[in-house]
C-alpha cells in the first residue's frame, strides 16, 4: 500500500510525462465532497476524498477517474446514479472509472 505522498509523486511524475493541460479538473472542497455522499447516502472512503481534495476528476493515457467538475457536472454521481438504475447497483457502490469494457467501482462499506 502506498502513502498518500507516494501516491501524490507517482501522479506527478506521471503528469510531467503525459500530461496535456487538461488532465485534471483541481480540487475539490469538503462542502462539495459532503455534497455528494448526501446525494448518494454513501460515506466516501478516505482515499477517494483524498484524490477529490487533490485532483477533482480525471487521468492521462486513456484512464479517467469520475469525481466532481463543477456544481452542475458530478460524473461520479451520474454515473452511479444511473448504473443503480440500470444495472441494480448495490448502494454500498459508487462508480469511479468507465474503460470500455471494463467498469471499476469502489466500495462505500464501512
Amino acid at each position: 500500500m502506498h502513502t498518500y505522498e507516494e501516491m501524490e509523486k507517482l501522479i506527478e511524475e506521471l503528469m510531467s510525462k503525459y500530461d496535456d493541460g487538461r488532465a485534471f479538473a483541481g480540487g475539490v472542497s469538503e462542502e462539495n465532497i459532503k455534497r455528494m455522499e448526501e446525494i448518494l447516502d454513501v460515506k466516501l472512503p478516505e482515499q477517494y476524498k483524498w484524490f477529490l481534495r487533490k485532483y477533482g476528476h480525471g487521468g492521462f493515457m486513456g484512464f479517467e477517474i469520475f469525481g466532481f467538475i463543477s456544481n452542475d457536472s458530478m460524473p461520479m454521481v451520474e454515473y452511479t446514479q444511473s448504473y443503480r438504475e440500470k444495472f441494480k447497483l448495490g448502494k454500498e457502490y459508487i462508480f469511479i472509472v468507465n474503460v470500455d469494457e471494463y467498469y471499476y467501482c469502489l466500495s462505500c462499506k464501512t
